[in-house]
């Protein structure tokens, strides 16, 4: 058997240590980083934020096929003494968005102003979230709680033996067709949001104007996109969310799982999140 020093290409076998110039793709991409950084730097703020919000608005509305909603509502029963339906539309031709409606029959009636809460799991992790819908709802609003594509009843059935949002796993292959077909899942998930604001203005009635975000976790991405590009938020808060892109490009080690739905390619040479 050979022994393995033997072919060695550097006196411990390693790059890094043994040649002195060398550089990791850490390396290469904090020069990159900085490079976008100072591009957009060099426009004026005006002009930075229009070209962050057109290029945007076309990524999220690329190849979008456009639908009726046709909403459908159905009565599911009661939960934690909250009155409980389904609401299932067209988010785009041949896609469906998702939601449940909760509400206090007697606080929010029928036509309540409308909450919608977006988090990971979307209407599969309700009992984490219960003190919070709790809160909306007894404050007289209705709460939406919202499945964006690839979560929550919209998680799409495994292709593969990984588990769904590892690495190689299904979300992971499908979102990654994604980006050679010109669009993202993160994208996807922005007009999820919009669509969804049209299904808020239909449940709310006369209270136009008052649809707030509820937002966790890096779902919150998708909750700042989407009211960067429209008016009709009035208000987004978001808990332990994301605040910029460039902080998670810097760090040398970060967690996988299920990170690829937050990738946007070719944001950073447009805009970070501060710059919105």
């Amino acid at each position: 058997m050979v022994d393995p020093r033997q072919l060695w290409c550097t006196v411990s076998g390693q790059v890094r240590g043994d040649i002195p110039d060398a550089r990791g793709v850490h390396e290469e991409t904090m020069d990159r980083l900085r490079a976008l950084e100072q591009a957009r730097e060099a426009l004026p703020a005006k002009v930075r934020r229009e070209d962050a919000l057109a290029w945007l608005k076309e990524r999220v509305w690329t190849a979008r096929r456009e639908s009726p909603l046709y909403p459908r509502v159905t009565l599911l029963g009661h939960w934690n003494g909250l009155r409980v339906r389904s609401v299932v539309w067209w988010s785009q031709a041949g896609l469906h968005g998702h939601a449940f409606l909760f509400g206090d029959s007697g606080r929010t009636g029928e036509e309540g102003p409308v909450t919608i809460a977006l988090w990971e799991k979307g209407t599969r992790d309700l009992h984490r979230h219960a003190p919070t819908i709790r809160k909306i709802c007894d404050g007289g609003r209705q709460l939406v709680v919202l499945d964006v594509s690839g979560s929550g009843a919209l998680s799409p059935n495994a292709i593969n033996r990984y588990e769904s949002y590892a690495f190689y796993g299904t979300v992971h292959k499908l979102t990654t067709d994604l980006f050679w077909l010109g669009d993202s899942l993160a994208a996807m998930r922005v007009y999820d949001v919009i669509r969804a604001l049209d299904v808020a203005e239909r449940l709310s009635g006369a209270n136009k104007g008052d649809i707030q975000i509820y937002t966790t976790g890096r779902f919150s991405l998708y909750a700042h996109l989407a009211n960067a590009l429209d008016s009709r938020i009035a208000r987004v808060e978001a808990v332990s969310g994301t605040t910029d892109f460039s902080s998670w490009v810097k760090s040398r080690y970060y967690d996988e799982y299920n990170h690829i739905g937050f990738i946007m390619p070719g944001m950073l040479r447009h805009f970070d999140l501060q710059d919105l």
